[in-house]
C-alpha cells in the first residue's frame, strides 16, 4: 500500500506538468494582465511555483545537476525573470528564463533555459514568444549547451548568430 500510494503521488505530480489542465489563477490573470506569463520578483508565490516545476522538469530531461530557477521561498533576484507559456484557457505548457548577466558597464540578458511539455512542442510556443523576447531583452546570448532542437529553431528564426558562445 505504500509503495502504491507513493507511485500514485510520483504519478500525479509528473502529470501535472507532462499532461497539464487548465488552472483557474492563471485563466484569471491571462484575463485581467497584459504580461500574465511574466514572471519575476514581484509575482505572486504562485508564479515561482509553476516555474520551478518547468526548471525542475528542464533539469530532469536535460540531466542537469541543479534546478535553474530558485525555489518560490527564495527567489529575490532581480536580474531573472521567467515566462510562463500559457494557451488561452490558462493552460501552463511551458517556460523559459532569462538572466541578466555581463559587467555594469556591459550588461547583455541570456536565454537560461526553456522547458516546453512534449505532447505541446513544435506548435509554436516558443516562436509565437520569440519577436516580444527579442523586443524585450534586444539580441539576447543563449545559455550553453544548446540542444540541437534549439539551435534549429534559432536558425530557423533566423537569429543564428545567437548561438555564439558569450565573450
Amino acid at each position: 500500500p505504500d509503495s502504491s500510494r507513493c507511485h500514485r503521488k510520483a504519478h500525479k505530480e509528473i502529470m501535472y506538468y507532462m499532461d497539464p489542465k487548465p488552472l483557474a489563477k492563471m485563466l484569471h490573470e491571462l484575463k485581467i494582465n497584459p504580461e500574465a506569463e511574466l514572471v519575476n520578483m514581484s509575482s505572486p508565490k504562485w508564479k515561482h511555483q509553476e516555474m520551478y516545476i518547468r526548471a525542475k522538469a528542464f533539469k530532469s530531461e536535460m540531466q542537469y545537476d541543479f534546478i535553474q530557477w530558485p525555489h518560490p521561498n527564495r527567489f529575490n533576484d532581480p536580474w531573472r525573470q521567467g515566462y510562463l507559456f500559457c494557451k488561452p484557457e490558462g493552460t501552463i505548457v511551458g517556460a523559459c528564463s532569462f538572466v541578466r548577466e555581463g559587467k555594469e558597464d556591459q550588461p547583455y540578458w541570456t536565454l537560461d533555459w526553456v522547458w516546453v511539455a512534449p505532447k505541446e512542442r513544435r506548435k509554436g510556443h516558443l516562436r509565437n514568444r520569440w519577436k516580444i523576447f527579442k523586443q524585450k531583452f534586444g539580441d539576447f546570448h543563449l545559455s550553453h549547451p544548446v540542444s540541437d532542437a534549439m539551435r534549429s529553431f534559432v536558425i530557423h528564426q533566423g537569429d543564428g548568430f545567437l548561438l555564439a558562445p558569450s565573450t
